[in-house]
């Protein structure tokens, strides 16, 4: 946070809106997947989105939403798998899907946002 106040304020607004955007889709693992599968239709040259969508997709399957520190006191090894899966899926998405909104934002200016990319 320290080092972005170095950035422009129109970078500091992007970062801001990234920030709240991938949030708003990292709330669930049905609309991290159906994320991951619009912006590749938006931007099918970006194939690795579409393959973000199947592995989301196929790995999510049969997982819970369930965020409990306790869960290992009321879950048995299976349960626990699937809860560890669906927090993989959550940090994963969290760390990749910025930098579709910084390509999305490249494209929109007709220039490049990567800079952002440390932050």
């Amino acid at each position: 946070m320290l080092g972005e106040m170095s950035l422009p304020k129109k970078g500091q607004d992007l970062l801001q809106k990234i920030r709240l955007e991938t949030a708003r889709l990292n709330v669930n693992k049905v609309v991290r997947t159906k994320a991951y599968l619009d912006f590749y239709r938006l931007y099918p040259e970006i194939r690795w989105a579409f393959l973000a969508h199947m592995i989301s997709r196929n790995g999510g399957w049969n997982m819970t939403d369930l965020r409990s520190d306790l869960h290992s006191c009321f879950f048995n090894e299976e349960k626990r798998q699937v809860i560890f899966l669906e927090r993989s899926n959550r940090l994963i998405f969290q760390d990749a899907y910025p930098q579709f909104l910084e390509f999305m934002e490249s494209k929109r200016q007709n220039q490049t946002m990567f800079y952002l990319l440390p932050f």
